[in-house]
């Protein structure tokens, strides 16, 4: 309940950002509820990010920051800002690393983990072939 709650004051806060763009074809789902309803919601704002902030297009970390701070209301320090840019690691190099060394049986997650994961790639896998745009 809380979750859903969280992701209903997100989708709020997209209307809110979006509401003063000049992005005008951008379309709001009516609720925020499950994954591929999210995950709607997290390109709209993924293409308000690219659309006024041309240097995001060629740098996901700082993609990633902007989406924190200005979608999900991340209060980053601009010590942090500097350090994520210029010396940590990127979080999908990361990401990759796991996921290869669990594919050999190494470290792998419980039960639970796994089945939220397998329904995460079926939403996901449906979501990509929908054409939003």
């Amino acid at each position: 309940m809380k979750v859903e709650n969280a992701d209903r004051m997100r989708a709020c806060r997209f209307k809110k950002l979006f509401a003063s763009s000049s992005l005008r074809r951008v379309r709001f789902p009516v609720k925020v509820v499950d994954m591929g309803e999210k995950l709607v919601d997290v390109e709209i704002c993924v293409r308000h990010i690219l659309a006024l902030n041309p240097q995001t297009r060629r740098n996901d970390k700082l993609l990633m920051l902007y989406f924190w701070r200005d979608v999900d209301g991340i209060d980053i320090p601009p010590e942090f800002w500097r350090a994520f840019l210029s010396k940590a690691t990127h979080p999908e190099t990361i990401r990759r690393t796991r996921q290869k060394i669990q594919s050999q049986g190494d470290y792998l997650p419980d039960e639970e983990t796994l089945k939220r994961r397998q329904k995460n790639i079926e939403k996901f896998r449906q979501y990509s072939q929908m054409k939003l745009f």
